[in-house]
C-alpha cells in the first residue's frame, strides 16, 4: 500500500497535466500512486494519460464516459484510493519539489489527520498582484495544533485557516470515509467548500508545517482570477448556494444539524460573500440589474440584500425593482432604500480612505531604518517563538 494516494480530476488537460504530473514522479520520495481521473475529456487527454501510465506505473487512469465535474471525479478518485494519506492536486497547478519528502518526514515525527502546508501562488493571466497576495494568505498554514470540532470552527466559523484542498494531506483511512459521506451530485461551483468541510467534520487533529510551500497554485489559470463576468458566469458563481445546500443534507443525515447550524450558516454566508465580491467587481453596470434577479433564484432575500450592502451598497434600489417589481408600494420603498444607499456609499468611501492611509503608513514605517533595526534585533526571539 502506498504512502502517498494523490488524486488529479482532469478535463481537457491535455497542454498542462503532463507538466503536473511530473512535478510528482520526479520527487525524491517515490511511495506513491498517482490517480487521474479523466472526466470525459474531448481533447487529447486520454492519450497523454495512457502514455504516461506506461511510462511510470505509479500513475493510475480512470476514465469516465460521461462528464460528471470536478467533484464526482475527485470523489471517484478518493474512494479508488489506497494511500496512507491522500493529496490532491489541479491539473494545471504542480508540486514543489522534494514536497513528498517533507511531508513524510512530518507524519512519520507526529502523525495528524490533517496536515496543512503553505502554497506558493503563482500569478497567470494578468491576475492582480493585490489579489494574488490575499490568495497566498488565505492558502497560508495554521500555526498552531487543533483537536476535534476546532478543526472545523477554526476554518468555517473563525476564518483562521482556508478550506482549500491542495494544501493539506489527509489520512487516508479519514479521507476514503468523508467522501463516502458526500452525495455523488455535480457541484457546479464550491466543490472544495463542501469536501472540505465534511474532511474537516471528521478529522480529529490538524497542524501546519512550517517553512517553505510545498505546492505550487497557478491562480487565474482556471476559471479563478479577476476578469469581467457573463450573466451565465455569474449563475455559475451564484450556484454556490447548491454547496450550501449539500453541506446542509450532509448535517442532516449524521444527525448533527442543530449541533453544527452555526458553522453552516457562517460557511453559507461567506459564499455569499465571495459571490458579491465578483459581483462588485465584475458585473457590467448594464447587466447588474439582471444579475441580482438571478442571484434571488439561489439566495434568499435578506443574504443578497446583506451581500450587496456589503459590496456595492449603490445598487440597493435595482434590488428593490428585482424584488417586488410591479408591487404598488415599491415606489416608495426604492426612495428610501436610495436614501440608505447614499448614506452606505458614503461609509464605505469614508472606511476605504482610512485603509489606504493606514497602508501607506504602514508602508512608510516598514521601510524606516528604525524597523529594519528593530527587526533585527528581535530575529532571535521570533525564531525561539517557532
Amino acid at each position: 500500500m502506498p504512502e502517498f494516494s494523490i488524486i488529479i480530476p482532469v478535463y481537457h488537460g491535455e497542454r498542462c497535466v503532463e507538466q503536473c504530473i511530473a512535478s510528482l514522479t520526479t520527487q525524491s520520495f517515490g511511495d506513491f500512486e498517482i490517480l487521474c481521473v479523466d472526466d470525459a475529456s474531448e481533447d487529447g487527454s486520454a492519450a497523454v494519460l495512457s502514455r504516461l501510465s506506461e511510462e511510470d506505473r505509479r500513475v493510475r487512469v480512470i476514465g469516465l464516459k460521461r462528464n460528471g465535474g470536478c467533484s464526482r471525479a475527485r470523489r471517484l478518485g478518493v474512494l479508488s484510493s489506497k494511500g496512507d494519506y491522500v493529496l490532491f492536486a489541479d491539473q494545471d497547478d504542480a508540486y514543489a519539489p522534494g514536497a513528498l519528502q517533507r511531508l513524510h518526514d512530518e507524519l512519520a515525527a507526529d502523525p495528524v489527520d490533517i496536515l496543512a502546508f503553505d502554497a506558493d501562488v503563482e500569478s497567470v493571466d494578468g491576475v492582480e498582484e493585490e489579489e494574488v497576495r490575499g490568495v497566498r494568505e488565505w492558502m497560508k498554514a495554521p500555526q498552531v495544533r487543533l483537536s476535534g470540532r476546532r478543526v472545523l470552527d477554526a476554518c468555517f466559523l473563525d476564518n483562521e485557516y482556508g478550506y482549500s484542498l491542495w494544501n493539506k494531506a489527509y489520512r487516508g483511512d479519514m479521507a476514503r470515509c468523508a467522501f463516502a459521506a458526500t452525495e455523488d451530485e455535480t457541484v457546479p461551483l464550491g466543490e472544495d467548500n463542501y469536501a472540505y468541510f465534511v474532511l474537516a467534520y471528521f478529522a480529529g487533529s490538524l497542524r501546519g508545517v512550517p517553512g517553505a510551500p510545498l505546492y505550487r497554485y497557478r491562480y487565474g489559470a482556471g476559471f479563478t482570477g479577476h476578469g469581467s463576468m457573463s450573466l451565465a458566469a455569474w449563475r455559475r458563481t451564484s450556484t454556490l448556494a447548491e454547496a450550501a445546500d449539500l453541506i446542509r443534507r450532509f448535517l442532516e443525515r449524521q444527525g448533527t444539524w442543530i449541533e453544527y447550524e452555526d458553522v453552516h450558516a457562517a460557511a453559507r454566508a461567506h459564499m455569499v460573500e465571495y459571490a458579491f465580491d465578483h459581483y462588485r467587481t465584475e458585473i457590467s453596470e448594464e447587466d447588474r440589474a439582471q444579475a441580482l434577479a438571478i442571484a434571488l433564484e439561489y439566495w434568499t432575500y435578506e443574504e443578497v440584500l446583506k451581500g450587496l450592502a456589503r459590496s456595492a451598497p449603490g445598487d440597493l434600489p435595482l434590488l428593490v425593482d428585482a424584488r417586488f417589481g410591479d408591487d404598488p408600494a415599491r415606489i416608495e420603498l426604492r426612495e428610501w432604500v436610495e436614501e440608505q444607499a447614499d448614506a452606505l456609499s458614503r461609509m464605505d468611501e469614508i472606511a476605504r480612505a482610512r485603509r489606504e492611509e493606514a497602508a501607506r503608513l504602514r508602508e512608510r514605517y516598514e521601510s524606516s531604518r528604525a524597523y529594519r533595526l528593530g527587526r533585527k534585533a528581535t530575529a532571535p526571539l521570533r525564531l525561539l517563538r517557532r
